[in-house]
């Protein structure tokens, strides 16, 4: 359990109203929110700020320090804390429940799933699987968001639910927990590339990237990508992820409860206010979405005339970008370099000649693009580990390699 620490600052020696902040745990959003009501009252000196971050179940020693004339709190359960007015306003920041008492500034989770699901339309992803494991509002808001945006461009969307099912008679947590990642290992076993992960918490992408450490075999496909709806992917900033605007939600809840203390326009009661996140903070994953999308714009522009001369500049050039540019992007992927793409695709139109037809070296080699047969021969050898020739007597025998 988290120690409770109770502190005090004041942005003025005056009789300010007390504003308590009610943290009942840290993270890199809480924080942001944090940050926000302190930008806000450095700007302007409306409140004492008081924090207290922990867990929510205060010690009965600790009560005596408590005392306030306004409340956020990132409980979306916070009934009040004793010796505090019933009438003493509050704002809740959490929205995982969808009715509270209190007035809420929370994320805006339909705009975090759109986002979320755009990017990786943007990417080039092909499919979309949403994992997720916990059935709360706000999971529910963000889902909705993917659905739209996959419909939208007619994207396959597929959900896993690593929601925790209540033991059966004589079976234990662990026995559930240990049926639910093989489950998800299985999952991932299948995932084809192109697949576009979508984490609706960070907790879910946790459980995602730790089936790793427990399959060995288990590999990611390197054309799939993973997205955390949540600003604070476990700290790995190697992920995709949301950035929740927690700043602008503190911001505001200041301003919110001043309003409400001047008897001036605010929050009601059981009212939400929502903030839309500032966007996709890329990390290497999605990167590889941008790969996967080059990939495959370059596999149509090279299959359209692999008998011509290509030179990666003008490549490049024809997809927006500059060579360097290109090799970098498709490296992040771990794809192939253009100029060693296009010798695969060569090699494979030369592999379909030598299966279907009687089509001599030297014409294959001209079809293909290749300079001549013996160009045509040196790479096919160094590709299958055997001639042309071979290969094709093989084919006919029923058994290529």
């Amino acid at each position: 359990m988290m120690d409770c620490v109770w502190f005090r600052s004041g942005y003025s020696s005056g009789m300010l109203p007390r504003l308590a902040y009610v943290c009942e745990k840290t993270n890199v959003y809480f924080q942001d929110v944090l940050l926000g009501i302190v930008d806000a009252l450095e700007k302007e000196s409306l409140f004492q700020l008081q924090t207290w971050q922990g867990h929510r179940m205060i010690p009965a020693a600790a009560l005596q320090y408590v005392s306030a004339d306004a409340v956020v709190t990132t409980s979306w359960d916070w009934d009040g804390l004793p010796g505090l007015p019933r009438n003493t306003p509050v704002i809740g920041i959490s929205n995982a429940k969808a009715v509270t008492d209190f007035a809420r500034i929370v994320n805006d989770d339909h705009a975090v799933g759109r986002i979320a699901a755009e990017a990786m339309a943007d990417a080039g992803y092909e499919r979309l699987l949403i994992l997720k494991n916990q059935d709360l509002h706000h999971a529910r808001l963000r889902c909705e968001g993917v659905v739209e945006v996959a419909k939208k461009h007619n994207l396959p969307l597929q959900v896993h639910d690593l929601s925790l099912p209540k033991p059966l008679p004589g079976e234990t947590f662990g026995d559930v927990l240990l049926e639910t990642r093989r489950a998800l290992a299985a999952r991932v076993e299948d995932l084809l590339p192109g697949t576009g992960i979508l984490a609706v918490q960070s907790n879910a992408a946790s459980e995602f990237s730790g089936v790793f450490d427990n399959h060995s075999h288990l590999r990611i496909p390197a054309e799939v990508g993973l997205l955390v709806m949540d600003q604070n992917p476990q700290e790995d900033r190697r992920m995709a992820c949301i950035e929740l605007n927690g700043r602008e939600i503190g911001r505001r809840a200041v301003r919110g409860l001043y309003a409400n203390r001047q008897n001036e326009t605010a929050l009601t009661p059981g009212s939400c206010m929502t903030v839309p996140p500032l966007g996709v903070r890329v990390g290497k994953t999605l990167r590889q979405g941008e790969g996967v999308l080059l990939y495959q714009k370059l596999c149509l522009l090279y299959q359209s005339g692999l008998a011509d001369t290509f030179h990666v500049e003008n490549v490049a050039l024809k997809l927006g970008l500059s060579r360097r540019s290109l090799e970098m992007k498709l490296k992040a992927a771990r794809l192939p370099a253009p100029y060693e793409l296009l010798t695969r695709l060569r090699l494979q139109r030369a592999e379909e000649l030598l299966q279907r037809g009687d089509m001599s070296i030297e014409e294959i080699a001209e079809t293909c693009g290749f300079a001549n047969g013996r160009s045509l021969t040196e790479r096919f050898q160094a590709h299958h580990g055997m001639t042309p020739f071979a290969y094709r007597r093989q084919a006919r025998a029923g058994s290529p390699r």
